[in-house]
């Protein structure tokens, strides 16, 4: 097979400029919001991504070669759903016909949904050119690659599993999900005419559950059932690969970290299972990344995914 070039160029991506900036650990502060200059303007001292981005830790040997479609799940919170990710400096790439698409905002956040798979592209609403987030990035690279992505995303901002998202087989944001993600899979099926596969799943999320010390301590468990009860029932692959993330920075983590200490138990615990991180990305307030922080983030979970796949 071909062998597949370590070092990533963010510029590749999503023809997005950056230059040279500050060391991955950041402090928690306040940062204006992203603009279509934060990616023209290469002169900017704000943005800590630089054009080569550091090597994985892991190598990429090879290419991944798929036949049929590969499905990626992406849920979670506000930096799933890109709630900084303003579109406005977003470039259309060849790629991006090759891969497919289906972005819904969970019901309770209001916004609108694609009701059929279209091509990779930023979502409509919260920007006047729509927003985006790491699944762009994500999905190209797994394209290139030599996956055939299909990309279902389903997120809500602000939202925990203890209130929001609750336990399979109830009446939560979850159980949602995993109704529409069902027919979505049909859907696409019928449309192809091929075999759409479950590839991985990629649960952003956990920082509305450490606000309280209470609701941090029951997240180990609640997520533990969401990850089983996905590869059990949903994806029917019991070694199926699962990414999880969250913002180790957000003010509630830090006060209340069983959160991440969850996720890392996790990733120890299961096979197949990564807990990922969010430090060292650039952000355009306490917790939300801008889009450059949002492309970055896709291909960290892209490095992350891929020797999951491979083996």
């Amino acid at each position: 097979m071909t062998k597949y070039p370590l070092a990533i160029s963010l510029f590749s991506i999503l023809s997005f400029s950056c230059d040279q900036g500050e060391a991955p650990s950041r402090q928690l502060a306040e940062k204006p919001e992203s603009s279509e200059d934060e990616f023209a303007n290469p002169g900017s001292a704000t943005r800590p991504i630089s054009p080569t981005p550091v090597p994985s830790a892991t190598p990429i040997p090879n290419k991944v070669v798929s036949q049929g479609i590969d499905l990626f799940v992406l849920a979670g919170q506000s930096n799933a759903r890109g709630h900084q990710g303003d579109a406005a400096g977003f470039k259309a790439e060849p790629i991006d016909e090759k891969i497919l698409f289906r972005g819904n905002f969970a019901p309770i956040s209001g916004g609108a949904a694609n009701s059929a798979w279209v091509k990779l592209q930023p979502q409509v609403g919260t920007f006047a050119k729509g927003h985006f987030g790491p699944e762009v990035a994500l999905a190209r690279k797994l394209a290139d690659a030599g996956l055939n992505p299909a990309v279902y995303k389903y997120t809500a901002s602000s939202t925990s599993i203890y209130e929001d998202w609750r336990l399979p087989g109830g009446t939560g944001l979850y159980s949602s999900m995993v109704r529409d993600l069902l027919a979505a899979k049909v859907l696409l099926e019928k449309s192809s005419g091929k075999t759409v596969a479950f590839r991985g799943f990629i649960w952003i999320q956990g920082e509305s559950d450490a606000q309280t010390a209470a609701t941090a301590k029951l997240y180990h468990d609640s997520l533990l059932k969401i990850v089983n009860d996905f590869r059990t029932n949903v994806a029917k692959t019991p070694d199926m690969p699962i990414l999880l993330g969250v913002d180790e920075q957000h003010p509630w983590v830090v006060a209340n970290p069983a959160v991440v200490d969850a996720q890392k138990k996790l990733a120890v615990d299961l096979k197949n299972v990564v807990a990922t991180s969010m430090i060292g990305l650039a952000k355009a307030d306490t917790t939300h990344l801008t889009p450059v922080g949002l492309l970055a983030h896709g291909q960290r979970l892209f490095e992350a995914l891929l020797p999951l796949l491979q083996e």
